[in-house]
């Protein structure tokens, strides 16, 4: 079993996928063409819907981090300044965790009253989304963003609560990366997924890493970043 990671606006452009899409049929089976020239394929077998998708879509849906669009990003297109320059930049800002067993490995030296406020950030992103509460939603992610657009992302969350019941069921939530004004909280997160007036659903467990920024003593959500396990 093999890892990707993947860098996410945050996770819910399941409706992105499933309500911009040309059809056209094929073979018996309807293929879904989405505006990046994505594949999906649904049959119906005996009143239920079965999606047939890419592993790296599924992941999309599920991180849904919930997406538009997943930014893959290609070195491979960059001249050596710029990748150069590029890893400087990021040298502070990589993303990656330590486990014992099945367990995350906790940062050094978190003061506790941070520690209190970054996992009660955490907490409050999964339950402002469960309640389907924009207000709360938004007040705990940064609009300032680096990983989204912040006034696309509330949006694309209206939209998905319109057509979507999505809720969040996190575990392990651990801070493996703190410092004074960045913090990186691992968790398993199970999404379920269920279409509006249809019995397709979707549930799928990510291991995220959400990275926080603070701004005026406050933890805010700045870009999320999924792990994709990948059959060998």
């Amino acid at each position: 079993m093999g890892h990707r990671f993947i860098d996410c606006n945050i996770i819910w452009r399941y409706s992105s996928y499933t309500r911009t899409l040309q059809s056209e049929e094929d073979g018996g089976a309807k293929k879904n063409v989405d505006r990046n020239g994505n594949e999906t394929y649904a049959t119906i077998l005996r009143g239920e819907v079965i999606s047939v998708m890419k592993k790296w879509l599924i992941l999309v849906v599920a991180a849904i981090f919930l997406l538009t669009a997943c930014k893959d990003t290609d070195e491979s297109k960059k001249t050596p300044s710029e990748s150069e320059e590029n890893a400087a930049e990021q040298s502070d800002d990589s993303v990656g965790f330590e486990m014992v067993g099945d367990q995350f490995m906790e940062a050094e030296n978190i003061p506790a009253d941070e520690k209190v406020k970054i996992l009660a950030a955490f907490d409050e992103y999964i339950n402002s989304f469960n309640a389907r509460d924009i207000e709360r939603y938004g007040n705990v992610l940064s609009e300032k963003a680096t990983g989204f657009d912040y006034e696309e992302e509330i949006e694309v969350v209206k939209e998905t609560f319109k057509n979507h019941d999505v809720t969040l069921v996190p575990s392990d939530a651990t801070i493996i990366k703190y410092s004074d004004n960045e913090a990186q909280v691992a968790a398993n997160i199970d999404y379920h997924v269920k279409e509006h007036g249809t019995d397709a659903t979707l549930n799928r467990t990510v291991r995220q890493v959400t990275i926080f920024v603070k701004e005026n003593d406050d933890w805010k959500i700045t870009r999320i970043v999924g792990m994709e396990k990948m059959d060998q």
